[in-house]
């Protein structure tokens, strides 16, 4: 596959999306990263610019800008990045969780997970899709889903369904826009040790041994960004569980991922 021309990256300041940006900028495929936590953000920026400043106008290369996704403002300002710099190639990372039984969070909280997992996602991949095909140069976009996708998931209900809608819809997606020349992928990743945890927990969380790096995760995601593999489920672990998942009744993966859960709260 030949490399990307220009990469947008959400959710960039922390996480899988900083280590994909680490990747991208190191391998010099300029990138336009966006996330929630600015100062991150520019640090992050600042850190790629003086660490590949040898490299020609590599100043250029890094644009960032602050984007909360749970507003329509936040949103807008990624859609017009998308019509603005026309990249092709876009990872949908963002998206946040939130651990516990579905009425202990306020209703509130729960649709503004469905607007970043959600909402964003499927905006910025019909966009970023119609602006590929208009500059007629094709590309990949990636939405970052779950494991977790076609599971049962007492305690974590809202996160599975929305990670659920994401798979079904880039999946489908993926025909549809095939002809046209736009990849679009599906990465399923299992536990990886992030800020994620943090948030869906309310700052409350055990370190898992089984989680996998963020940057073990970015560098999957590459792997799989040039095969243009339309759904990968990553790593052996996880593929192991989902396997032992199928061969067990519903009730007791239900049990036993509910019990998941609270093993990550102290």
């Amino acid at each position: 596959m030949r490399e990307s021309r220009l990469a947008l990256v959400t959710g960039a300041s922390s996480g899988i999306g900083m280590e994909m940006c680490r990747l991208l900028a190191g391998i010099n495929i300029p990138i336009i990263m966006t996330g929630r936590n600015i100062g991150r953000l520019n640090s992050l920026a600042e850190e790629l610019r003086q660490k590949y400043q040898e490299k020609q106008d590599s100043s250029s290369q890094i644009i960032s800008f602050g984007a909360d996704l749970q507003t329509e403002e936040g949103r807008s300002s990624v859609v017009q990045a998308i019509w603005k710099y026309a990249p092709d190639l876009i990872v949908n990372n963002a998206g946040i969780g939130l651990y516990g039984n579905a009425l202990s969070h306020e209703t509130k909280e729960q649709l503004e997970l469905i607007e970043v997992n959600v909402r964003a996602l499927t905006e910025f991949t019909l966009e970023g899709a119609k602006a590929m095909v208009k500059a007629k140069r094709g590309g990949v976009i990636l939405n970052v889903s779950s494991a977790c996708d076609h599971l049962v998931f007492p305690d974590f209900a809202v996160y599975a369904a929305s990670k659920a809608f994401v798979t079904s819809f880039s999946n489908s997606l993926y025909y549809e826009m095939l002809p046209l020349g736009v990849h679009i992928l599906t990465a399923c990743p299992g536990m990886v040790s992030t800020n994620f945890r943090k948030r869906a927990s309310d700052g409350k969380f055990r370190t898992s041994f089984s989680s996998m790096s963020a940057r073990f995760a970015a560098e999957e995601l590459w792997k799989q960004i040039q095969r243009k593999e339309k759904r990968v489920v990553f790593d052996w672990k996880t593929r192991l569980g989902l396997l032992l998942a199928k061969c067990l009744p519903e009730k007791w993966t239900a049990s036993i991922l509910s019990h998941s859960i609270d093993q990550r709260r102290p």
